[in-house]
């Protein structure tokens, strides 16, 4: 089971990594250069998901057994009744619901679907929602700009080289990601985030083959905290 979760857990993340929020449900959205990758991966993702489920819907009754054998004896060690019984457990029906996966990846339609059927003042609205959702969808790229600097800034405040505290080069090398990560997102092009990422570039570039440099100089790691604080302040205006 375990596995199963983490398996599930990692996969999940990678959905929610290579896309962005979409309309007020759970719907998610990534550009069309993305699409074949995407679906691969998580093709591969559902694959994995599958052999693990199969191992577990096998071994689900010698499992609760075992289980129930050793709940009884831990009770009698106890002088309780032995009380641990099948009903305790879910049947193999009800597993194999529990760990069926839903990923249904579909084009998004728009007014200019031929399936659209609309009055031109409702194609005037249904194309303002439309626009509504992608606007908020290419805005959300700002805050996956926001959240890892915001959280780097902190770490370069924390940190002060003292005994006993950690340094990793992951800190530097999520920053690094940034520009590449966020760029495959575009829905929109949108100057300002060019720009953001742009900045981002350069400022952590120095450090990125080697991030030991700003472990070993506090004067760099204040520099680059106080040129982050900027840029952190100016990607907050346009956060929704």
């Amino acid at each position: 089971m375990g596995q199963y979760q983490n398996k599930a857990n990692e996969m999940y993340a990678y959905h929610v990594k290579c896309t962005l929020p979409f309309g007020d449900d759970a719907s998610r959205v990534l550009p069309n250069a993305s699409y074949f990758s995407y679906t691969q991966k998580m093709g591969d993702f559902i694959s994995e998901l599958s052999l693990l489920r199969n191992q577990i819907l096998t071994t689900w009754d010698p499992l609760v057994q075992a289980d129930i054998t050793s709940r009884n004896q831990a009770l009698a060690a106890q002088g309780a009744p032995q009380s641990a019984a099948v009903s305790d457990y879910p049947t193999v029906a009800q597993m194999a619901n529990t760990l069926y996966v839903a990923w249904f990846p579909e084009p998004i339609s728009t007014v200019n679907d031929f399936r659209f059927q609309l009055s031109p003042d409702m194609l005037d609205v249904a194309q303002a929602q439309f626009d509504d959702m992608v606007a908020q969808c290419s805005a959300a790229r700002f805050t996956r700009i926001l959240t890892p600097i915001s959280a780097f800034i902190e770490k370069l405040s924390a940190y002060k080289g003292d005994k006993g505290q950690r340094w990793y080069d992951s800190f530097v090398e999520n920053i690094a990601a940034i520009p590449e990560e966020v760029a495959a997102l575009n829905i929109v092009d949108d100057p300002a985030v060019d720009s953001f990422l742009q900045q981002i570039d350069t400022l952590i570039r120095p450090y990125a083959p080697n991030p030991s440099l700003l472990k070993d100089d506090s004067y760099a790691r204040e520099e680059l905290k106080k040129k982050l604080e900027v840029l952190e302040s100016g990607l907050k205006g346009y956060c929704i």
